[in-house]
């Protein structure tokens, strides 16, 4: 799994100027193939019926995130890692849950925005479901895309199997600052 890279890391140098539309363009297309992808993946076909974004909040999403590469740029003198950007992208993505996935109900064949219900017995089981946590999930996902493309070998790889449900639990209802949510990624992708 490599992913596309969703946010490029050079910037022009001088005053703050907003994206052009053929940047966001490409930036919008390569969350798109890498949206795409995911659900290819993680849901194959016949289950999740489509993945519906709000695209005016995808934009505000590339756009705060090229903002902050600026003000890197400037008052740090530094071009933000692509790891930074990712882990910046994430935040957003988590505070403005611009995703909309449609399912269908396998016992029933309707349609729903929501997940199936869960089993009372087991709350742990609702953490562990992709269907309930799908943004942070999507999140993961773009995180593991992001290992696999520094380490780029074999021989490396993100063990969070065993955590997935815990992990995504905390991206949805801990109080992560971007700064937090950087550190995090960075930590895990050395």
């Amino acid at each position: 799994m490599k992913g596309a890279r969703l946010i490029e890391t050079k910037l022009p140098p001088g005053k703050y100027t907003d994206l052009d539309d053929k940047a966001l363009l490409k930036m919008v297309k390569d969350f798109d193939l890498t949206y795409t992808e995911y659900c290819d993946r993680v849901y194959g076909s016949g289950y999740l019926v489509d993945a519906y974004y709000d695209t005016d909040e995808i934009d505000a999403i590339f756009r705060r995130v090229d903002k902050r590469r600026h003000y890197y740029n400037v008052f740090h003198g530094i071009s933000p890692s692509e790891t930074k950007l990712n882990a910046l992208f994430c935040f957003w993505l988590l505070k403005y849950r611009p995703l909309a996935p449609v399912f269908r109900d396998r016992n029933t064949d309707e349609f729903s925005f929501f997940a199936q219900e869960q089993d009372e017995d087991d709350p742990k089981a609702m953490y562990d479901d992709a269907r309930t946590y799908f943004t942070e999930r999507f999140c993961i996902y773009i995180l593991e895309g992001l290992f696999s493309r520094i380490h780029d070998s074999e021989d490396y790889y993100l063990d969070i199997e065993e955590h997935l449900g815990d992990f995504a639990y905390n991206l949805r209802n801990a109080d992560i600052s971007k700064e937090a949510m950087i550190m995090l990624f960075e930590a895990l992708t050395l």
